[in-house]
């Protein structure tokens, strides 16, 4: 069987193909042959068992793990695979042998880590011994920085987007469920949701056969339809809920129920929006919601509706459309004249104001909280907590943050909303993670994991894979890191879900920069990224994105436009007002202006990221008059960059150390 000597970053050539495990991708010179992740594991796994034959349920094994796969599901990626090679002039790659399993025809070349993609930045402009000792100083630094501003990707409890109303605990008992009729199921299953999940079930489940004895029935059917939508939602199983509510859609359709027609539409917006569809494609499923409920006045839903519309442009930080809905939502609320509407209405301005730099939140959502507290809405209360916790995250205040963390948990518990416990749990892990926790920070992580059901909220299992790769990474265990990186990408790649691919990327880019060389992988993580991701990428990956481009630039000596990638890192932070963002912001420019021998504004900026008071440097000689008669700028003696790189590096030192107490809050 073929092995590498480098098995974090495996890599190998089959004619002019390009096979590469990081990014799970077959390539042809600048073109990906395939992406898909089965194709890409069935062909490493072929290249690991060479010159052997692989069976079919190793196979399954290697490529799919414990999940249930048909032979006709081998057989079509056995096929498929076979054609994207032919097509790319690879021929006849995979022998079949009867009986027996698959064998690779010829033996894969293995390649060392960065070869078969080239390179985006010229090199030519670092030679001189000055100019190595700068960039040598400034790579060890983003090694440091690497472990320190590799950042995690917060989460919002989905629970701020209504798919149905609140509701209290029914008295009824499952031993009755079989004399009632299905109207009543119904409305039982309707009471029961989100309090009782288990009973809703039994509800739903008595209905569903005593209308499978009745014809016709197209509107009860289609309710059916909509109540076991809201149970999988509930249970965050996103994918069933929107084929329960597509088949409620049809039935009220048919039937003729503009009211439930409207009501399937804005669920259907929410679930579209967890499985993080683009954002038009959502706010489509709550304008055709908005239009019935304007034509039917009909007010509560209208709100509903209005509620999920406005924190979809929250969430894209668009103020102006989200303004627009929120003063709708607001008048609408002025006329139900209910609690619930109302404390829902000053949330969303909270969050408008939470867009705005320079003004202060934290009152409009304390307001809020106490709003939805007073009126025994737990539900709102819970996601009133969640936005305070986010505004101390982003003023790098944990324990404020985790104090409202715990707060919002105890609400979610106490409304029965468990399938929103492991976003919690998620936060809960970074804000012990950015402590120095790092044993509370792994057991929050796995109890993401345990808590997620198979096949479901893939993005937020990859990050927490992510955040367990993290620890392993600043631990000094880089091969668990990866292999755990390479999970948490082929998971993404075979539920075809592009964020949480782009995040297992990213995720990669980081701990390329760690290594030697590792500047070209990092690029190539970050291109990919930005591929899956399109055009209208949320502002938590935008600042990753600006990070890992930053850093790989300055690792790959391009100072230039690793300045330009930081100013556009500042000027996001500073429209939010995210002191975190801009603290590292101004830390990656200080290594950039370090890097080139800027030494007195790289130490200025050092110390403003550090929140330090000013201390000028000793006058020293410029980099520029370090070039000896007779030598071009490129040509400089080499001994005297050796003050600037021990500079260099004593200064970050202690930055690192007095960054680490600040973000521990200690």
């Amino acid at each position: 069987m073929t092995s590498s000597p480098d098995p974090e970053h495996r890599r190998w050539r089959i004619g002019e193909l390009i096979v590469d495990e990081p990014s799970l991708q077959i390539r042809r010179g600048d073109r990906v042959i395939t992406a898909e992740a089965s194709q890409v594991a069935t062909l490493i796994a072929l290249i690991d068992a060479w010159p052997e034959i692989i069976d079919k349920n190793r196979l399954i094994d290697c490529v799919w793990g414990q999940r249930v796969v048909s032979d006709a599901a081998v057989h079509k990626t056995i096929s498929l695979l076979r054609r994207q090679l032919r097509d790319a002039g690879a021929g006849e790659c995979i022998e079949t042998r009867h009986r027996m399993g698959y064998r690779l025809a010829c033996k894969a070349e293995q390649l060392a880590a960065g070869d078969g993609f080239p390179a985006r930045v010229d090199a030519g402009h670092r030679n001189g011994a000055v100019q190595r000792f700068l960039w040598t100083g400034a790579a060890l630094i983003v090694v440091l920085l690497v472990w320190l501003l590799w950042p995690g990707m917060d989460r919002t409890v989905p629970g701020e987007s209504m798919a149905g109303a609140e509701a209290g605990l029914p008295e009824a008992s499952a031993a009755v469920l079989a004399g009632q009729s299905i109207d009543a199921l119904l409305e039982l299953a309707d009471s029961s949701l989100p309090a009782d999940l288990e009973l809703a079930e039994q509800a739903l489940s008595e209905a569903r056969d005593k209308l499978e004895a009745l014809p016709g029935a197209i509107d009860a059917r289609a309710l059916l339809d909509k109540h076991f939508g809201r149970l999988h939602f509930y249970r965050g199983q996103h994918q069933q809920a929107i084929d329960h509510w597509q088949a409620a859609l049809a039935g009220f359709e048919a039937s003729g129920n503009p009211v439930e027609l409207a009501t399937v539409l804005s669920n259907l917006g929410v679930a579209h929006e967890e499985q993080d569809a683009r954002p038009r494609q959502v706010a489509d499923f709550y304008d055709r919601a908005l239009e019935l409920q304007r034509t039917l006045d009909d007010l509560e839903g209208q709100a509903r509706t209005l509620n999920n519309l406005a924190t979809l442009w929250i969430r894209q930080q668009e103020v102006e459309r989200a303004r627009v809905v929120v003063s709708e939502f607001q008048a609408v609320a002025e006329r139900l004249g209910q609690p619930l509407w109302q404390a829902r209405a000053s949330l969303m301005e909270a969050d408008l104001q939470a867009l705005q730099p320079g003004v202060d939140p934290v009152p409009a959502f304390t307001h809020a909280y106490d709003l939805a507290t007073v009126n025994g809405q737990v539900q709102l209360a819970a996601i009133a907590a969640q936005r305070l916790a986010r505004t101390y995250r982003e003023g790098s205040h944990w324990a404020e943050e985790r104090q409202w963390l715990e707060r919002s948990q105890r609400h979610l518990e106490a409304a029965g909303l468990t399938a929103q416990l492991p976003i919690l749990q998620f936060n809960l892990g970074l804000n012990h993670e950015r402590q120095g926790e790092t044993a509370l920070a792994r057991l929050a992580y796995l109890a993401v994991i345990d808590q997620l059901p198979e096949g479901q909220s893939i993005h937020l299992r990859v990050d927490a894979e992510i955040g367990l790769a993290r620890l392993d990474f600043r631990a000094g265990q880089t091969s668990l890191a990866r292999a755990r990186l390479r999970q948490a990408l082929r998971l993404a790649r075979v539920h075809a879900h592009a964020q949480a691919e782009a995040s297992a990327l990213l995720a990669s880019g980081f701990i390329d920069l760690s290594e030697p060389g590792g500047a070209v992988a990092a690029f190539q993580a970050f291109s990919d990224s930005q591929q899956r991701l399109g055009p209208d990428a949320p502002f938590g990956f935008q600042h990753q994105l600006l990070r890992l481009e930053a850093l790989a630039l300055i690792a790959a000596g391009d100072s230039d436009q690793a300045r330009e990638a930081v100013a556009r890192l500042g000027r996001m932070a500073g429209q939010r007002g995210h002191q975190d963002l801009i603290r590292d912001a101004r830390l990656i420019e200080a290594i950039a202006l370090f890097s080139e021998g800027r030494f007195d504004q790289g130490w200025q900026a050092h110390q403003q990221a550090l929140g330090l008071d000013l201390i000028p440097l000793p006058a020293s000689e410029p980099a520029s008059q370090l070039t000896p008669p007779g030598r071009g700028p490129v040509e400089r003696v080499g001994v005297a960059g050796w003050p600037f790189g021990l500079l260099l590096l004593a200064a970050f030192a202690a930055g690192w150390l007095l960054s680490s107490r600040y973000r521990s809050g200690r």
